[in-house]
């Protein structure tokens, strides 16, 4: 604060004392108004029920006439003649109309001026049967008590702001001093800076000033520059420090393993968001805490404790561990030197989510035996038909063209089981090469599918049920859009009862088709879109299937970025429905 700041102080609390004192007086004011109120309450009534006739006129007027600016006036219900007043100077010299007057304001207050004494009256109008009864106070008495609060207050006030101004002035040149001490330490700092430091792009070097003991009149402004310089010095020292700091951890928090770090006494001194997540945890709840808080399985407390007892620094240790989420992960432990102390040691422990890596290694795994036993079949039939044609085991021509017929019909199929898997290589490698989007008619490329399987429709008896909008457009690859539908057709077709029903609806949102075939367990509704995934049942009604169609099914719906809802009961139904826009 300084001498500025001192006499604003002053000034905010007489303004405030001001305030209270006008408050004061308010209330003071507004309490005497409602007493003189009560006050005329009661003298009028009281006059109402005593003054009958004129001849109470000696009884009322001796009871009042000692009430210090006290007034009374009655008049007859029906006429202007004044028939008793008290402590009235004037004889209604004005011709006022006193009885219209109090017939207006009749059980009520009202203030007044009064024509002689020039001066406002709080009137209250009474009445009993056969008169009215006007008394009256002199406002002057009214707020003569609120007047006295006034000046007293004043005085009053005057005087604590003159004491308080004095305290104020001998606490500000007390902590003036005090500060001037502290002006001289920092100055100190600043000079040191610029004669031991070897500071480049320091803009703080060209604004120090030089001669911080020469106080003008704002003692304070030579402080705060000062006190600004040194910030400015020792902000330019830390603050790559602070920017680094933050880059380590937003990288930290950004990475996708686990990181704590554990001290030499096994508490946490680092923790990232993932491990966070993964335990849902806050931070304030477990850092510089015992690692135990962490509630990992108890191998983590077998590695944590061999490595505490190993002498050995930059020793690396490592397990696997499925957790409560279903999830594998991978556990590193690096004991290593402190970085504040190299005396001391500490923990690394890095957690790895090792999940889909565990499943690309076994769907890669089965992708292999699946494929080489799918291979395998068709294979061995044409090696073994022609083995038997190049030694001439097949001699008759119903024979060679038997022969001929499985080698070509194993041949095709082996070409599609090749070109299934290629295709779905491609998507799901998000392969763009062969895209070509347009935009077409979906009604068109039902009607090509269901043309192209007619002999398979009428060789099963399958009655059709059709509900197709005109018009419904998808912009998307032929091919993919082909595909995707080609497959859910042929299965409905293929595991379709014989005379059976088939529905097939189309519209702007969907396509649904619904077969009354074989149906899906519900235990197997998870696989039916993993490749080669086929049941018993399906195994039974088609041989020859690649197990293929479904899994490219799906990854056509996730590259335009559909949605399949599965629908079945076992040995009743199987209902298909791909959603073309966002399902909400």
């Amino acid at each position: 604060m300084n001498k500025r700041g001192l006499f604003f102080n002053l000034l905010i609390n007489i303004i405030l004392s001001i305030l209270l004192l006008f408050t004061c007086f308010s209330v003071t004011y507004f309490i005497n108004e409602n007493n003189a109120k009560e006050d005329l309450f009661t003298y009028g009534n009281d006059i109402a029920l005593k003054f009958n006739s004129t001849d109470d006129k000696d009884l009322i007027y001796n009871e009042y006439k000692e009430i210090l600016h006290f007034r009374v006036t009655i008049i007859p219900l029906d006429s202007n003649e004044v028939v008793l007043e008290v402590n009235n100077i004037d004889a209604n010299p004005y011709n006022e109309d006193r009885l219209e007057e109090m017939k207006d304001n009749l059980n009520s207050y009202y203030y007044k001026k009064s024509n002689t004494l020039k001066e406002d009256v709080l009137y209250y109008v009474a009445s009993n049967s056969s008169y009215y009864i006007r008394v009256g106070l002199l406002r002057s008495n009214i707020i003569q008590a609120s007047i006295y609060v006034l000046i007293f207050g004043s005085i009053l006030v005057i005087l604590l702001n003159f004491l308080y101004y004095l305290y104020l002035r001998k606490v500000y040149k007390k902590n003036i001093y005090l500060l001037q001490s502290e002006v001289n330490k920092l100055s100190n700092i600043i000079n040191f800076n610029e004669n031991n430091l070897d500071i480049t792009n320091n803009k703080s070097n060209n604004n120090i000033n030089n001669d911080v003991l020469t106080y003008n009149n704002d003692e304070f402004k030579v402080l705060s520059e000062t006190i600004d310089n040194t910030r400015l010095l020792i902000l330019d020292n830390i603050k790559d420090l602070k920017i680094e700091k933050e880059r380590i951890r937003y990288i930290i928090n950004n990475i996708n393993e686990g990181l704590i770090v554990l001290n030499n006494d096994n508490n946490v001194i680092m923790i990232n968001d993932f491990v966070l997540k993964l335990l849902n945890l806050d931070k304030e709840e477990i850092l510089n805490k015992s690692y135990k808080y962490l509630m990992f399985p108890l191998k983590f407390e077998e590695y944590i404790s061999s490595l505490s007892n190993v002498s050995n620094k930059d020793t690396t240790l490592s397990f696997e561990q499925v957790l409560s989420n279903n999830k594998i992960y991978e556990f590193n432990f690096i004991k290593t030197s402190s970085y504040l102390d190299q005396n001391s040691s500490i923990i690394i422990i890095v957690i790895s989510d090792i999940t889909k890596l565990k499943e690309m290694i076994k769907t890669k795994k089965e992708f292999f035996q699946n494929s080489s036993h799918e291979l395998k079949s068709p294979l061995t039939s044409i090696i073994a038909y022609s083995e038997m044609i190049d030694n001439d085991l097949l001699t008759s021509k119903e024979e060679l063209d038997n022969a001929n017929k499985s080698i070509l019909k194993n041949a095709k199929r082996m070409k599609e089981l090749i070109s299934n898997m290629l295709y779905l290589s491609s998507l799901e490698n998000n392969s763009e090469n062969y895209t070509i989007l347009e935009y077409l008619n979906v009604n068109n490329v039902i009607s090509k599918i269901l043309e192209d399987n007619e002999y398979k429709i009428k060789e099963k008896n399958i009655t059709l049920n059709l509900n197709l909008k005109d018009g419904v457009i998808l912009y998307i690859d032929h091919n993919d859009l082909d595909t995707l539908l080609r497959n859910l057709i042929i299965n409905a077709i293929q595991y379709d009862k014989n005379s059976g029903h088939i529905e097939i609806e189309l519209n702007d949102d969907y396509f649904r088709i619904k077969d009354d075939g074989i149906g899906i367990k519900d235990s197997e509704k998870e696989e039916i879109f993993t490749r080669f995934k086929r049941s018993k049942e399906a195994l039974q009604v088609n041989e020859e299937g690649t197990g293929l169609g479904l899994a490219i099914v799906k990854h056509v719906a996730l590259k335009y970025h559909y949605k399949i809802e599965v629908n079945s009961k076992e040995n009743e139904y199987s209902e298909f429905i791909v959603y073309f826009n966002e399902v909400k």
